[in-house]
Parts: structure tokens; C-alpha cells; sequence
């Protein structure tokens, strides 16, 4: 018995360490959510939902919390939040500016602004919009965000406020407004109702994420901090069940791993076992960190890409709207001018040499005109590649830029008959000086309209014209070359293209961002990346060479690194 009553404290101990007494109550998190479809709204049993509430909701149940969610506008709210009565409001635009708040630190999602019109009306550009009646939500960051960016390029609009998305889309399908500001993920979840659609024109990125007054909440941001990147680094966590429910994309994300061991065994000593329990602590924490950056980064980059290829998309259709313009409209008048002069100079008497020698100098002028007129279509869009192909249009490409540059360009291509299924590349060396002469006039025709590159579809097509076109350009600016070879061919399934100068060559990892070459080799490269294809540039004494491999087939283009170069 003695022996039991001194054994009895150490027993206690043990119990308390091994069962540890849950708390009394589970602590309550109030969260101000608003009107933001896909992020945060009602759903038809008048349930709240969202990404936000998905989320909010799956933090609280790995840290034992109930959530109470308080719906309402925007501008009341806010003074919730100040004086205490919610906890936490989401989402919200995160902004230096806004110093009061503790934002977490890692964002929800990443939004931007659009510009949606009526499907019948025509909007390419920012500058179709001058003296137009743009709407906008009232509380909403992004109508700010846009009048700054059309004060930029002088753009004045009329703008007309409304309470909410649903109001303005609304507003927009009758005619109210010629235009209105909505946030990329609004616009998706709204795309298929009435008849409004997004134009070509972004603007002001946000990242959304939650925020709380500084000073109070904090064990919540922190909460949200380290199971946020958690779910970011987890494809199979909540936030991307969220996002592929609500946005029906899925977000890159790395593969999950534990670095650490289990336990060996339940009955070890309780010193061995905190010591333990520490170390994995603080093996999960710096791997968990590790995770959410390389996912963040992942992130980022794939938003940005895209939003690069939108908007080189968009700008493509812009160049192909303008080209036809001058083409058929400029053309066409200036095609007219030059039979009237002819007719003129029938009627006009063969003694009078003054009027017959200006009306000669005027048709020279019209006729040089045209020519600078075709000359402008085509650069601004490579119509013809509908209709003589790939390769014919890359000769004739290379052809007029040798006329006008004096530099010798050696185009090595297949020939007329050659099977496109069959591998033909380069037989000897990448390097300039081999090859059929460009600037001899070499040219190849295509009887029947097929390429001897095979078929494509046309904006694969366009992407490897513009990088030709990018690579001669950067050449005649910058290389100092005399000659140059182009090599284009097919090979299996992929098509590549090789541009190499005899020129003083650079230091491609010197380059400056924000400079015109930089640019350049960004432009070539993003391209290429749009179609899973592959861009490599090697500089040196001896010149420059620029090597690209796209994926003829689009499952290729998906999957990427398919084409080696």
C-alpha cells in the first residue's frame, strides 16, 4: 500500500501527458463576408459558399474552432471589422497602403480587372472606349485601378456606379452602359448569362486574401498563415477541391512528401518522445515553407504566362483587324486613284509635257504608295500564310528582308514533294552559309496550296512566323552579321526552325530587363511556350543562334517538352 501512494503522483502525471483534457469550449471565429461570386456569396438554400467560406471553413476544423459568418455589403462591414464585431474579412484586395490591416500571407487567389461589352458592340483596345459610358461597382477596387490606367494613355470615359455585379451585368446586357469594369472571376462565373462577353483589355492585378484589424486575431492569421500554405503544397487539400469546384481549373501545385520518419514506437520515454515531437516540429514547419513557396511560384508563373499569351492573342487580332482594314479599305481607294490618273492621262493633249509630266510623277507616287501600303499589311499580319503556307511565306520573308538589308540569308527548308511525315533535318551544322540563297531569289511554289511543312492549325503557325520575323529583326538591329542561315523543317511531329548569324554575338545572360533585346528574346521565348514548345539562344564571338521546336499536335502542346531542340 505504501509503495501504490508513491507511485500514485507519478501515475498522474503520466495520465495527464497521455490524455490530455480537451477545453471547455471551441473557440468562435466571426468572419464579414459580401456579395463576390465565386469567392464568397449565397447559394440558393441561402447557405453561404465560396471559395473563402471553403476554405475559412476546413482551417477551423483542423484547429478545432466553430466559424460564424456575417453577410452583408461591403461599406458596413468595414466598420465591423474596426470596432470588433467580426474577427476577420474576405476577401479583400491586398494593398501596402492599407496598414491597419494584418493581411495573411499567402493570397487566396489572384484577380484582375476586365472590360465586358455587349457582343455587339466592337471593342478591341483600350481607345475604342474615349467618350464611351463605362459602369462600375461602387465598393470595388477596380474601377479605380482602370481610370488610372486610361488617365495613362489619355483615354476619358464617362463612368456610372451601381451596387453590385449582378446590377451591373444587368445594366450592361439592356444597353445601359457601352462598357463595364468587372474582376476576372466574376466575369467567368457570370460568362454564360445574357449577352455580354470580355474584351481584350486587363488591367490591375490584385491578390485576394483575408485581413484582420492589427492587434487583434492574430492566433486566427496565424492559424490561417501555416494551414494556408499547407493546402497550397496539398493537390488533394480543400483549397484545391475549392478551386476546381467554383473555377473549375486545377492549380499547379508540387507533389506531396514527408521527409521525416515515423515514430518507432508508443511506449517510448517521455524525455525521448518530446525531443522527438520537437524535431518533426521543426522538420514540418521549414518543409511546409519549402512547399508553399515552390507552389507560389509555381502559381505565378502560370498566371502570368497566360496572361501574356491572352494578351499577345489579343493583340494578333488586333494587327489582323488593322491589316485587313488598310488592305481592302486603303488599298482599294488608293487602287481607284491610280486608274483615274490613268484615265486622266488619256484626255490630257499630248503638247502639254508640264501636266503630262506632274500626272506621270503623280501615278509613280500612288503606285510606290500601294506598294508601301501591301507592304504594311503584311507585317502587321502574315495573311498570306493561309494561303501559300508556312514555308512559302518564311521564303518570302527572308527574301524581302534580305532585299532590304544587304545581309546574305541561306534558307534550308524541304522541297516541293518531300512527305512532311518523314524527318528531314539539318544535314550539316546550324551555322550561316549554307543552305539556298534567300537573297538570290530562290523560291519554292506550291501548286496546290499544301504546305511541304504539313498541315497546322494557323496560330502555331503564326507563332514560328513571328519568331523568324523577331530573330531576323534583332539581327539587323543588333548583330553587326553578313550572312545568316534559316533552317525550317519538320521532324516527326514537331516543327523546328534555327536562325544562326556570322555577327559579334551578346551576353544572353547579361541582358538588361526592360531593354529591346531582352524584350525580344522574352517575346520569342513566351511564344514558343504558349504551344509547349521549346526556345534556346547560344551568343558568343562568333555570332548567335537561336533554336526552336514546337508540337505539331495540340495533346503535345499540352503536355510540353515533347520536342527536344
Amino acid at each position: 500500500m505504501p509503495l501504490l501512494l508513491r507511485l500514485l503522483p507519478a501515475l498522474l502525471v503520466l495520465l495527464s501527458v497521455l490524455c490530455p483534457v480537451a477545453p471547455a469550449h471551441a473557440r468562435e471565429v466571426v468572419v464579414g463576408i459580401y456579395d463576390m461570386e465565386p469567392l464568397s456569396m449565397r447559394g440558393a438554400d441561402g447557405r453561404v459558399q465560396g471559395i473563402v467560406v471553403d476554405v475559412m471553413d476546413a482551417v477551423a476544423r483542423d484547429e478545432g474552432w466553430t466559424v460564424r459568418y456575417v453577410y452583408d455589403d461591403w461599406d458596413r462591414l468595414m466598420p465591423m471589422l474596426e470596432d470588433g464585431r467580426i474577427d476577420v474579412l474576405a476577401p479583400i484586395a491586398f494593398s501596402e497602403t492599407r496598414t491597419a490591416y494584418r493581411y495573411n500571407r499567402d493570397y487566396l487567389v489572384i484577380d484582375w480587372g476586365q472590360i465586358w461589352v455587349r457582343r455587339s458592340t466592337r471593342v478591341d483596345m483600350l481607345f475604342d472606349l474615349q467618350d464611351k459610358l463605362v459602369g462600375g461597382v461602387s465598393m470595388s477596387i477596380f474601377p479605380a485601378g482602370f481610370e488610372a490606367f486610361a488617365r495613362r494613355f489619355g483615354v476619358q470615359y464617362r463612368q456610372r456606379d451601381y451596387p453590385d455585379y449582378s446590377a451591373l451585368l444587368d445594366a450592361l446586357n439592356r444597353g445601359e452602359v457601352d462598357a463595364a469594369v468587372i474582376p476576372r472571376f466574376i466575369g467567368t462565373h457570370h460568362e454564360r448569362r445574357g449577352t455580354a462577353e470580355p474584351a481584350s483589355i486587363v488591367f490591375s492585378p490584385f491578390e485576394m486574401r483575408y485581413a484582420a484589424m492589427r492587434g487583434r486575431a492574430d492566433e486566427v492569421m496565424d492559424a490561417l498563415d501555416r494551414r494556408l500554405a499547407a493546402y497550397k503544397a496539398d493537390k488533394d487539400s480543400a483549397y484545391h477541391r475549392s478551386l476546381n469546384r467554383w473555377i473549375r481549373v486545377d492549380a499547379p501545385v508540387l507533389p506531396a512528401w514527408l521527409p521525416y520518419a515515423l515514430g518507432a514506437a508508443a511506449v517510448l520515454l517521455l524525455a525521448l518522445a518530446g525531443v522527438n515531437k520537437a524535431l518533426r516540429g521543426q522538420v514540418r514547419r521549414q518543409t511546409e515553407q519549402l512547399r508553399a513557396a515552390n507552389a507560389d511560384l509555381a502559381v505565378s508563373r502560370d498566371q502570368i504566362r497566360t496572361l501574356l499569351a491572352y494578351q499577345q492573342q489579343a493583340a494578333e487580332d488586333i494587327r489582323r483587324r488593322i491589316s485587313r482594314e488598310v488592305h481592302d479599305e486603303l488599298g482599294q481607294n488608293l487602287t481607284a486613284l491610280k486608274f483615274g490618273l490613268h484615265r486622266l492621262g488619256r484626255v490630257v493633249p499630248e503638247g502639254d509635257g508640264p501636266s503630262r509630266e506632274r500626272l506621270l510623277s503623280m501615278t509613280r507616287l500612288t503606285e510606290d504608295t500601294i506598294e508601301a501600303v501591301r507592304r504594311i499589311s503584311r507585317e502587321l499580319r502574315p495573311g498570306h500564310l493561309d494561303d501559300i503556307g508556312l514555308l512559302a511565306a518564311s521564303q518570302w520573308l527572308v527574301q524581302d528582308f534580305s532585299a532590304n538589308t544587304g545581309i546574305a540569308v541561306h534558307f534550308d527548308g524541304p522541297e516541293q514533294g518531300d512527305d512532311p511525315r518523314q524527318g528531314d533535318g539539318p544535314r550539316q551544322g546550324d551555322g550561316p552559309g549554307q543552305g539556298g540563297d534567300a537573297g538570290a531569289g530562290r523560291e519554292r511554289q506550291v501548286p496546290d496550296g499544301r504546305d511541304p511543312l504539313g498541315p497546322m492549325d494557323p496560330d502555331r503557325a503564326v507563332a514560328v512566323y513571328r519568331v523568324l520575323q523577331e530573330a531576323l529583326t534583332n539581327v539587323a538591329r543588333h548583330a553587326g552579321a553578313r550572312h545568316i542561315r534559316v533552317v525550317l523543317r519538320r521532324e516527326g511531329g514537331c516543327l523546328r526552325l534555327v536562325v544562326a548569324d556570322d555577327g559579334h554575338g551578346f551576353d544572353v545572360h547579361g541582358q538588361r530587363p526592360g531593354g529591346t533585346g531582352y524584350l525580344g528574346i522574352v517575346n520569342m521565348r513566351e511564344r514558343v511556350a504558349a504551344f509547349g514548345g521549346e526556345f534556346h539562344i547560344d551568343s558568343g564571338a562568333g555570332g548567335t543562334t537561336v533554336r526552336v521546336s514546337v508540337p505539331l499536335e495540340q495533346s503535345d502542346a499540352q503536355g510540353g517538352g515533347t520536342c527536344g531542340s
